[in-house]
């Protein structure tokens, strides 16, 4: 039986775009490989991802009404090992059709991301907004995320 991940994730929210509402986490999504998992969330600058094993993943989508943009932050665990990826500037913004391109081979970009395995990853959406995403923990099933916004 596969061991659960927990990831918690804190917000750096440089310039307050969070907290004035500038920018809005407003989905949450989980895979459902290695019996999914879910989102929960004590305030808007901390998140906890529960994932039931390795092999999945679990993605923030973030809206900006200002800039009229989104991104996604990508967390998961692939092969016992974790990894992060950003998507800025996506045409189409559903998380469930974003989240199924990480596990199909026809978008090997994507697939590639969990592969390498990377402990961080930053972006900037074409509206100038920097997101950078770091493991702080990255052993263990306990790990722990800061998710930059600036």
């Amino acid at each position: 039986m596969s061991k659960k991940y927990t990831v918690t994730v804190n917000v750096n929210d440089v310039n307050d775009k969070l907290e004035d509402g500038t920018i809005n986490n407003i989905s949450r999504r989980v895979w459902h490989y290695a019996n999914g998992g879910n989102w929960s969330s004590q305030s808007k600058d901390q998140w906890k991802l529960t994932m039931g094993g390795s092999g999945t993943c679990g993605t923030l989508r973030f809206d900006d009404s200002v800039n009229d943009e989104h991104f996604f932050v990508l967390i998961g665990v692939h092969n016992y090992k974790r990894w992060c990826d950003i998507v800025t500037d996506e045409e189409d913004s559903d998380l469930t059709k974003l989240l199924s391109q990480y596990y199909d081979d026809n978008y090997p970009h994507r697939t590639g991301v969990r592969w390498k395995q990377r402990s961080k990853a930053s972006a900037t959406t074409d509206n100038g907004t920097k997101i950078k995403v770091k493991f702080t923990k990255d052993d263990g099933h306990d790990l722990k995320v800061e998710l930059t916004i600036e």
